[in-house]
């Protein structure tokens, strides 16, 4: 993220106010990185984080989800994308800086992502969207050999007692429009 994608971000806050039908914006755009979040927001005053491979790209990915958890108002729902692997990425993958400006050196295996999530708060890490990453790069490919990388999207939520297990009765959440802040977190 930079000053200028933040800039064009706030050059087209009053028209998705109204297209959304908002009195007044009710988004706030912030560089910094995301272990700052609780700089910025206070503690339960959030309904909604989202955040797009920005996780991936942080060292401590547990703080994150500890302090995004904070943030979040009971009810409130974590909304991401991310990259993850289908194991454990060996150390040398994951401090080369080349598969890191990739995306992949940082990626978590997704079975740890999830114990990561539930010790934050977050009883029930649930997956939206898995995509598979194709790798076309032969150098890249060697370098990472049989590692499988994935495009997920979660969803998290602070709820107490969730069960620890995704049973769909066709329940969903609904939001209300006035009620919503957003917050929007990118780490460059």
């Amino acid at each position: 993220m930079t000053k200028n994608q933040i800039a064009v971000a706030d050059k087209y806050v009053d028209k998705q106010t109204e297209t959304f039908g908002y009195r007044r914006p009710n988004v706030k755009f912030i560089l910094d990185y995301i272990e700052n979040l609780s700089e910025h927001f206070g503690k339960e005053s959030l309904d909604v984080v989202t955040s797009n491979c920005v996780i991936n790209l942080a060292e401590d990915k547990e703080i994150i989800l500890q302090k995004v958890y904070e943030v979040l108002k009971f009810g409130g729902e974590m909304y991401f994308s991310d990259v993850y692997a289908d194991r454990r990425v060996q150390k040398s993958i994951a401090l080369d800086p080349v598969l890191r400006g990739e995306c992949l050196g940082g990626a978590l295996y997704y079975r740890d992502f999830e114990t990561i999530a539930k010790k934050a708060g977050f009883a029930d890490p649930r997956i939206v969207s898995r995509k598979f990453i194709n790798i076309d790069n032969p150098r890249i490919k060697d370098m990472v050999g049989n590692i499988q990388f994935y495009s997920i999207t979660y969803r998290l939520w602070k709820l107490k007692d969730l069960d620890d297990a995704c049973e769909d009765y066709g329940h969903i959440a609904v939001l209300q429009r006035t009620n919503v802040r957003v917050a929007f977190q990118i780490r460059a």
